[in-house]
């Protein structure tokens, strides 16, 4: 029995017992709030009862701590993220092989605008980097964006994603990689833990004993050189919030939607050791975490839940949710609508076979 036309026809039955004691902004404010709060019960309630306990979670977040129209903003955010969910379950199975090839063709795009950036930053009179952006907001994410189709990419197609995975040279996300091909073919297993093993120990040496090599010691010659810096800056970051998140009254409801930009704020001015992320925790468990609190930590646990009994190994799809999953524990993929979009098709095409 599907539950959403009772709860629809509940919900409508009973929605002549809204009422405004008298005409006035204040009362009208009111009665909306109450007329949206008992929407995102009901679909919160069908939600639960589907399986997506994920979303429910949220729901269930904004019922217990709605305070001011203030937070529709989020809770609209919201509602996107579940109606593309919800839609994507629609998708023909034959359409699929259709956007995984247009995901390719436009990584090898994307590459192909990084190289050519590259190429121009490099020559007189700017004398730039190679590491260029494409037509994402920052190299780190058009890396990021290129590791989640990489599991589809054809051999033919790999010299040009692999000349823009070099040039944006995210180690994140070239790690993300790794994982992926690992995950699609579990024998690379002692061939991929070998290179990163030997890419640490080189790194490692060159801190260690600095050789230059026309000036420059070895990882300097990369496009983004080799400073660690966005690690402990990362980690102060995530540690600084989530003790933000722990202090009363937001212990376990988190501080609420958009808090993090202020609380990174107020951790950089409380340490000299480093620089946090702005605006973003770059963890997407870690800022959920402290948004929603114990209630963002469950719709995380459930939405992994939800996905992760369908994952199999050698599977393509499977390789590109595992990619996605690590390189949310880095940077913010999912919070970045092209990236997070492509996950989130990739997690309704495991879930709907």
């Amino acid at each position: 029995m599907d539950l959403a036309g009772p709860l629809i026809a509940a919900a409508a039955a009973t929605s002549p017992a809204l009422r405004a004691r008298y005409v006035s902004q204040p009362e009208l404010h009111w009665c909306r709030d109450l007329w949206l709060l008992s929407l995102v019960a009901v679909g919160g309630t069908w939600l639960a009862w589907r399986g997506d306990l994920w979303l429910a979670f949220i729901a269930l977040w904004f019922l217990c701590r709605w305070r001011s129209p203030e937070q529709g903003g989020a809770l609209i955010r919201w509602a996107a993220v579940g109606a593309t969910w919800a839609l994507l379950f629609h998708v023909p199975q034959s359409a699929w092989p259709w956007l995984t090839s247009a995901w390719v063709g436009l990584a090898c795009l994307q590459s192909m605008a990084v190289a050519v950036q590259g190429w121009r930053a490099t020559r007189p009179p700017l004398a730039g980097s190679w590491r260029q952006k494409g037509w994402g907001p920052s190299p780190a994410i058009t890396a990021m964006s290129l590791a989640l189709v990489a599991p589809f990419t054809p051999l033919w197609a790999w010299p040009v994603l692999g000349l823009g995975m070099a040039l944006t040279c995210s180690w994140l996300a070239i790690g993300a990689v790794g994982v992926g091909m690992v995950w699609v073919y579990p024998s690379s297993l002692r061939w991929v833990a070998s290179g990163a093993g030997l890419v640490a120990l080189a790194w490692w040496a060159s801190r260690r004993w600095p050789v230059s090599v026309g000036g420059r010691r070895l990882f300097e010659w990369l496009p983004r050189g080799d400073s660690p810096d966005s690690v402990p800056s990362r980690l102060i970051g995530w540690a600084g919030i989530l003790v933000l998140a722990w202090q009363a009254p937001s212990r376990w409801w988190g501080r609420g939607p958009d808090s993090t930009e202020l609380a990174l704020v107020e951790v950089t001015s409380r340490t000299t050791d480093g620089h946090p992320p702005i605006g973003d925790a770059c963890n997407e468990l870690v800022q959920l975490t402290a948004e929603y609190g114990v209630l963002g930590l469950l719709a995380a646990g459930a939405f992994v839940w939800r996905v992760a009994p369908h994952l199999s190994l050698g599977d393509p799809w499977s390789a590109a949710w595992v990619i996605g999953a690590v390189l949310s524990l880095g940077h913010y993929p999912l919070r970045y609508p092209p990236t997070g979009l492509v996950w989130l098709a990739v997690s309704a095409r495991i879930v709907t076979t």
